[in-house]
């Protein structure tokens, strides 16, 4: 019964993961196609780390779990600390709310089920 039910929330938590990773990707290639040729370095590095990234390591998770948990966390951190550094950061708060709720949290719930998930599959007993 135990494995049953982490195998609903493991095709569920894929499932949402790819939702949101296509969410991301709409996002990113909006930024990739009108980005300017002077784009500063942290720009790129929140894209490439945050939203183009959020589908890969999805799609790794759902056959290495800790693989891409760490991806994922590391690349909201990674993502985050780009979008505080940034000049376009200093929009005020309301931005940062915004940023952090579409981008950093669910990047960093994602890989954190995924490392649980990782995790809790070396303690089931299947009978």
């Amino acid at each position: 019964m135990r494995y049953s039910m982490q195998r609903l929330f493991t095709y569920s938590l894929i499932i949402i993961g790819l939702i949101t990773g296509l969410f991301h990707l709409r996002f990113a290639v909006e930024g990739w196609f009108v980005s300017r040729n002077n784009e500063p370095f942290t720009f790129w590095l929140f894209l490439f780390s945050g939203p183009l990234s959020t589908l890969p390591a999805v799609i790794v998770s759902f056959f290495r779990k800790k693989i891409g948990g760490v991806w994922l966390i590391a690349g909201a951190l990674l993502s985050s600390a780009a979008w505080v550094f940034s000049p376009e950061a200093s929009g005020g708060n309301g931005d940062l709310f915004r940023f952090f709720l579409s981008y950093t949290i669910p990047m960093l719930v994602l890989g954190l089920s995924f490392l649980l998930m990782n995790y809790s599959k070396t303690s089931v007993d299947v009978p």
